[in-house]
């Protein structure tokens, strides 16, 4: 999650300085699409009620943890 939180902070600051590349307009816009990196996260963690995948455990014991990758 650490390498996830150190590229999403930068392409956040990037989003913040730079504006999109759209000709004609100094507006600058989000590129980053925010729904999927949640979504990403959600299917990292071990949480039966955010993600579907087959590996996720009910065990109380490994609820809520993450994985490096989702399968």
């Amino acid at each position: 999650m650490n390498n996830t939180l150190t590229a999403l902070e930068a392409m956040r600051l990037s989003e913040a300085v730079l504006p999109k590349d759209q000709p004609g307009s100094s507006k600058p816009e989000a590129d980053l699409n925010w729904a999927a990196v949640a979504h990403f996260l959600q299917n990292c963690q071990n949480l039966p009620s955010h993600n579907s995948g087959d590996w996720v455990s009910e065990d109380p014991k490994d609820r809520g943890g993450f994985v490096y990758y989702p399968r």
